[in-house]
């Protein structure tokens, strides 16, 4: 059963929660949709903005002058939308902190500067915020991903023993079961994964877990917890 939150406005609640995606849907007091999004919640003191206003609140600022205080300094983000490996090549607008960066369609990228603080990443198809979530500690040159295929994390699991999954979805007779798989290991996505095709990772010697999902959806068809010791292969589908 998922957790069903009442909030006045204006108001903070902490919650408890694991890594992975989470569906968001915001009721009103009559039991109306709101609002349905996703959160990718990452790592801990993450926050989740729901409501008209998602751009926290941020210092009145005259033209031509700086707020009170030590100027905060900018880095560079690289924003990267690969929706096209969860099957929905969305062209998705990105705000940060409720400003407009980046119009990105499926396998574009574009480097933008920010104030190095935590801030609030959205990402928006067809006016509807679809994905949200807070970052904290970005360094520059980091790199924001909008979809199932994360770069960076498939480079941090680049040393110790192959771990390959294969999607044979292509292989089912029914063309509904033909479907874009995402990879996930020890609770990180890696990649989206097209029928018929294959990826994989490197893990250390030990106990991993390993998930598959439908996309950028919380529909999980796999999970298993492994003591990897060797090579090994998980697939998903028909025949093989």
């Amino acid at each position: 059963m998922s957790p069903r939150l009442e909030l006045e406005p204006n108001a903070e609640l902490p919650l408890t929660l694991s890594t992975g995606l989470y569906a968001v849907t915001v009721f009103d007091l009559d039991g109306r949709i709101l609002e349905q999004s996703k959160a990718l919640v990452l790592g801990s003191a993450f926050k989740l903005y729901v409501g008209c206003e998602s751009k926290p609140a941020q210092p009145k600022v005259t033209k031509g002058t700086q707020p009170e205080g030590e100027r905060v300094p900018e880095i560079k983000l690289r924003l990267v939308n690969s929706f096209q490996d969860c099957g929905t090549p969305y062209t998705v607008t990105v705000y940060i902190d409720g400003e407009e960066k980046a119009v990105l369609k499926p396998k574009s990228k574009k480097t933008v500067k920010v104030p190095k603080k935590e801030m609030q990443i959205e990402a928006f198809v067809d006016g509807k915020r679809l994905l949200t979530g807070t970052y904290q500690n970005l360094v520059d040159g980091a790199s924001v991903y909008f979809g199932c295929t994360f770069n960076d994390h498939i480079k941090n699991f680049s040393s110790g023993i192959p771990v390959s999954f294969q999607n044979t979805t292509d292989a089912c007779s029914d063309p509904n079961q033909k479907r874009f798989l995402t990879f996930w290991v020890d609770g990180i996505p890696i990649e989206g994964i097209a029928p018929g095709k294959r990826g994989g990772v490197r893990v250390p010697p030990g106990e991993h877990v390993f998930q598959v999902f439908v996309g950028l959806t919380t529909e999980r068809v796999v999970r298993g917890v492994k003591d990897v010791q060797s090579p090994f292969r998980v697939h998903f589908g028909c025949g093989r």
